[in-house]
């Protein structure tokens, strides 16, 4: 991989991280954490090449004003699926180890009377890092057998549903794109998406 294409993405990555540690240091609204443990549906896709299976993970988010905050993700995720051409099948596996970082956005509705919980719509981008191993191998792949580090953007929304004081329930929805180098050596992109549930503990 050529380690001078990453200096971009990382930089930016640290830019902003920067950025929302300086801003939560000035921020005049009180400071709140949560930590929160996601499991997710894990799709990813390569042309007509589907792979299906399951992320876990868990995430650290900080505030910095009533509307915003800050996140960090680290999540293990694994997929399997079939190439099907003139009869036979190949497997596809992926494995995958990711670090995100990003923004995070919610409004909180203030509706809560009745026992009916908080509800509080987000939406996000960030940046994934990923330790990757994918066998696409079959006649014509253009992934084939690659182990190795990519990057690439990523978006999420949903609504947080506050049961108590102390804990969230999260059902959420994730887009990413990945940049990584195939088995020859080439750039190529994969797409991943999924759904998420999310249960916060509020320290």
């Amino acid at each position: 991989m050529d380690i001078y294409k990453l200096i971009l993405p990382l930089t930016a990555w640290l830019l902003m991280l920067l950025t929302c540690t300086f801003t939560s240091t000035l921020a005049i609204s009180k400071n709140s954490s949560v930590t929160s443990f996601t499991f997710s549906d894990y799709q990813l896709s390569d042309g007509t090449d589907t792979l299906s299976g399951s992320r876990i993970g868990i995430s650290y988010q900080r505030s910095f004003s009533k509307l915003w905050s800050y996140f960090f993700r680290l999540s293990n995720g694994s997929a399997v699926g079939k190439h099907k051409i003139n009869g036979s099948s190949a497997e596809l596996v992926a494995n995958t180890t990711s670090i995100t970082g990003g923004l995070h956005g919610s409004y909180n509705l203030d509706y809560n009377s009745n026992n009916v919980p908080d509800l509080i719509p987000y939406g996000g981008i960030g940046l994934t890092l990923q330790d990757y191993h994918y066998d696409f191998t079959y006649e014509g792949s253009k992934v084939g057998n690659t182990s190795g580090f990519g990057y690439g953007p990523l978006i999420l929304f949903g609504i947080t549903m506050s049961v108590s004081d102390s804990f969230s329930i999260i059902p959420g929805y994730y887009f990413e794109t990945l940049y990584i180098n195939t088995e020859t050596g080439e750039n190529h992109s994969l797409t991943s998406s999924g759904l998420t549930l999310a249960f916060v503990v509020r320290f």
